[in-house]
């Protein structure tokens, strides 16, 4: 509202193409320019299913072009390093030849795409105009992650075969996960969708629990990564929530995600080790990947 009472309606929500925006941005950006000792009244309305965050902060365009540059290459580094588990991946399958510890990998890259949409980046690629669009496939990709990675538990903790009822729960886990990932493309994001992903993460994190209570220390390192993976997302709704006195730090989700892939990484490592050093006498002090399983 102009001092003159002249109203401004400013407009640029997802359903806006980025080239028609005031910055060439994939954030929500609305602009404001003010003379010197100019002053003006904003009205903001927000609505939505999910937690959201308003940064009221005022930039000159060309700052904020190079600020959101360099945190999109910060972020985009740093899930390219939670790739590094794939490669772990694929020499825990040469070695031990059980297919099932490969899904790590696409769960990873799935969880990746999960967070570029979360971002915002998936606009580029889904119809102008269709801002659902991107919210689906965005809790698709959510959902695929999470069924590959029951499915990497599954045979990581060896539930199989130590636990046959708790491998029948796990895939019954997935079935529901994968059904959740279908779901998205018919519906616009059921506001019970979040309730049913809560107690899906509750159930793996029961499951993984009880398989480690008697299992080995890689079991329990198993557990301590997928705590580290979600604690970050609760403790970013906590956050969101303005709950105990935490202030709000964006990236924080991303940092748990990395510390979470050290930890896969490392576990994937040990469980490698002993039948590296058994295949291969000559390297018993250091860790040789490529003669593994030959």
């Amino acid at each position: 509202v102009r001092p003159g009472g002249a109203v401004q309606v400013m407009r640029n929500g997802g359903e806006v193409p980025i080239a028609e925006r005031p910055l060439a941005s994939r954030h929500v950006l609305f602009p404001v320019e003010l003379d010197s000792g100019e002053s003006m009244r904003v009205y903001l309305r927000e609505s939505g299913r999910a937690g959201m965050v308003l940064d009221l902060s005022l930039w000159p365009p060309a700052r904020l072009l190079d600020a959101l540059g360099m945190r999109t290459v910060t972020r985009s580094l740093g899930m390219g390093v939670t790739l590094i588990v794939a490669v772990f991946a694929f020499f825990a399958w040469r070695t031990h030849r059980r297919f099932g510890l490969l899904y790590i990998a696409p769960a990873q890259i799935f969880l990746i795409f999960f967070l570029i949409g979360y971002e915002g980046f998936l606009l580029d690629f889904l119809p102008s105009g269709s801002s659902m669009a991107l919210v689906r496939a965005t809790h698709a990709c959510g959902m695929l992650s999470l069924l590959f990675h029951i499915l990497f538990a599954r045979e990581f903790l060896r539930l199989r075969d130590r636990s046959p009822l708790a491998d029948d729960f796990m895939r019954v886990l997935a079935a529901i996960s994968l059904g959740l990932a279908v779901a998205q493309g018919f519906t616009d994001f059921p506001l019970g969708i979040n309730l049913l992903a809560i107690v899906l993460v509750s159930a793996i994190t029961l499951v993984a629990i009880l398989a480690s209570w008697h299992g080995d220390a890689n079991a329990r390192g198993f557990v301590a990564a997928w705590g580290l993976l979600w604690l970050g997302t609760i403790v970013h709704s906590v956050q969101i929530l303005g709950w105990a006195g935490l202030s709000y730090v964006r990236d924080l989700p991303f940092f748990f995600l990395i510390a979470s892939v050290l930890v896969i990484s490392y576990i994937l490592y040990r469980d490698l080790k002993p039948v590296c050093y058994k295949n291969n006498p000559a390297h018993q002090t250091r860790f040789c990947m490529w003669d593994c399983g030959v």
